[in-house]
């Protein structure tokens, strides 16, 4: 992940501004408040990468997440409420 690109991301830019710095996101969420997209970047089985967690309210960035992580099994995740919801 080129750490210039998720740097130059910031509050306001729009949908599909996100998605022609980072492509398609791997996950999607959205309930009434607004609409999350996840990419995971990098690594692979058992190893480090990026997760970016963009949060867009009226089609527009309102929040950003990034953090080093690890793959998790999905039955770990079932049930599970996404980050900006706990």
């Amino acid at each position: 992940m080129d750490n210039n690109i998720l740097l130059s991301i910031h509050k306001g830019m729009t949908q599909e501004e996100v998605t022609k710095l980072l492509g398609r996101p791997d996950y999607r969420r959205f309930d009434e408040q607004g609409e999350q997209w996840e990419y995971r970047k990098g690594g692979g089985i058992g190893h480090y990468g990026t997760t970016i967690l963009i949060d867009f309210k009226n089609n527009l960035v309102s929040n950003l997440d990034s953090f080093e992580s690890t793959q998790t099994p999905l039955a770990f995740l079932a049930g599970k409420l996404s980050p900006r919801h706990r």
